[in-house]
């Protein structure tokens, strides 16, 4: 957890030596970028997982979903535009 801002992430992330960094606003940052917020990278990495594993991307997030959300297909409210995903 850190501090809402591109600077204090980045700064954060060169302390740690972080290889990726995110906030909940959908700002993404990775230290091979030069520390830019960048939305198509991890967009793209999606799509290579989802090519290789040949899953939808409501397939390989549904764990995570459960996990966090205590997600049941029967309760569709807990991830809003869940359905979208399939």
């Amino acid at each position: 957890m850190n501090r809402v801002g591109h600077a204090f992430i980045k700064q954060r992330m060169r302390e740690s030596e972080a290889i990726f960094g995110g906030e909940v606003t959908g700002h993404y940052y990775f230290r091979d970028n030069f520390y830019a917020d960048n939305g198509f990278v991890p967009a793209l990495l999606m799509l290579e997982l989802m090519s290789k594993k040949g899953r939808s991307l409501h397939d390989l997030l549904e764990p995570a979903a459960a996990a966090i959300f205590h997600f049941r297909r029967d309760q569709h409210h807990a991830l809003p535009g869940w359905t979208l995903c399939r």
